[in-house]
């Protein structure tokens, strides 16, 4: 409708979860930027949500030029934060502190219960083991020879292939989609998996549980299904969004709930949980925190326990490190405990990739 709501002068335009235009080229962030008004608001959970750049793209529709071209701020600001400049950090944060008004939700909504996170670390078994060196050592070779040919800025996507099968591999080999015959070792986290909703379903509680992958999902319906747990599925195909809400927010409803992290991160209301459940890591750990709020927020009565599983010595353990030093920028830069993504440097390719399971960190090792 953007053709006739361009027409129009508005007293107020608000945007709500702004993190929706931070791609800057998006049909949605350029009709935004089109609305003409006299004041412009932004409201976010996570104004940061994947890189500063973020940021920038969220006060190009507040106030348009605030920030300079995007040029000059990945000249001033980004390239310097991501080499470790703290001056260009305070200078960044200095700027955009006078027009942010931060509410924690500690601070408004004191009565909410208690939130307890706990990471659980799964072991290999020895064939699950064995597979992902294999599958890793592959990766390192298959990555050193792209960035030695393009250098590392045209490798990216080789990079995130390649840890996309590590993670597969660490969160269930059965995602490889390996060819019709092959061994498929048994996965330890999907036990960890079966062992833990068991006893929060056996013992009255509710849970969400949440991952990425929609064929993981599909997985983790199955195992439900084989231990006799009622559930309902939330992904991003799904045309009955509110029924199955309401089906599960009832006291008699399934206990249970397995969301897509992308389709129900947000904009949810499940009280009814109080046990969520990350069957896999995500890079940005604010995406997490959105996704943990949907049963930790105003309404919910019961303390709300957290579980992340998490292979130990594997690229999902990098991955948590990782994000955890990532999320010390954006809460300098803005104040905010958000995570802030950056392209991947050889060094963040290195941590992720050169922690093998029962051998050396060495990019040469021979196991």
């Amino acid at each position: 409708d953007i053709e006739e709501l361009s027409k129009i002068r508005f007293r107020y335009v608000i945007l709500d979860e702004a993190q929706y235009i931070k791609n800057w080229t998006t049909s949605t962030a350029k009709s935004a930027k089109q609305l003409k008004a006299d004041h412009r608001l932004a409201l976010s959970g996570t104004p940061v949500e994947n890189h500063i750049v973020d940021l920038w793209a969220i006060f190009d529709f507040l106030a348009p030029g605030f920030m300079g071209k995007l040029s000059e701020f990945q000249k001033n600001y980004i390239r310097p934060i991501e080499e470790g400049d703290q001056a260009a950090l305070e200078a960044l944060r200095a700027r955009v502190r006078p027009f942010i008004m931060r509410r924690k939700k500690e601070d408004v909504a004191s009565e909410l219960p208690p939130k307890t996170e706990q990471t659980i670390f799964v072991q290999f078994e020895k064939a699950q083991l064995g597979l992902y060196n294999r599958i890793l050592k592959a990766a390192r070779s298959e990555i050193q020879g792209r960035v030695e040919e393009l250098g590392l800025e045209k490798s990216q996507m080789t990079i995130l292939a390649a840890l996309t099968r590590l993670r597969q591999v660490a969160t269930d080999p059965r995602l490889l989609g390996l060819p019709e015959g092959s061994s498929v070792p048994p996965s330890a986290k999907m036990e960890a998996f079966r062992e833990l909703i068991s006893d929060v379903v056996g013992s009255g509680r509710k849970a969400l549980v949440f991952s990425q992958f929609v064929s993981m999902q599909k997985l983790i319906c199955e195992a439900l299904d084989e231990l006799g747990i009622e559930y309902v599925w939330l992904h991003g195909g799904t045309k009955n969004r509110d029924e199955l809400i309401t089906r599960f927010q009832r006291d008699d409803g399934p206990p249970v709930f397995v969301i897509s992290l992308k389709a129900g991160g947000s904009g949810l209301t499940l009280t009814q949980a109080d046990t969520v459940i990350h069957y896999d890591p995500w890079w940005n750990p604010a995406v997490e925190d959105q996704a943990t709020d949907r049963a930790h927020r105003i309404g919910q009565e019961k303390p709300v326990m957290v579980y992340r599983l998490v292979v130990e010595h594997t690229v999902e353990q990098s991955m948590v490190e990782l994000g955890q030093e990532k999320r010390k920028v954006a809460e300098q830069a803005i104040g905010r405990d958000d995570a802030v993504g950056k392209k991947l440097t050889m060094e963040d390719v290195e941590k992720l990739l050169t922690t093998p399971v029962g051998g050396s960190a060495a990019w040469d090792d021979e196991d």
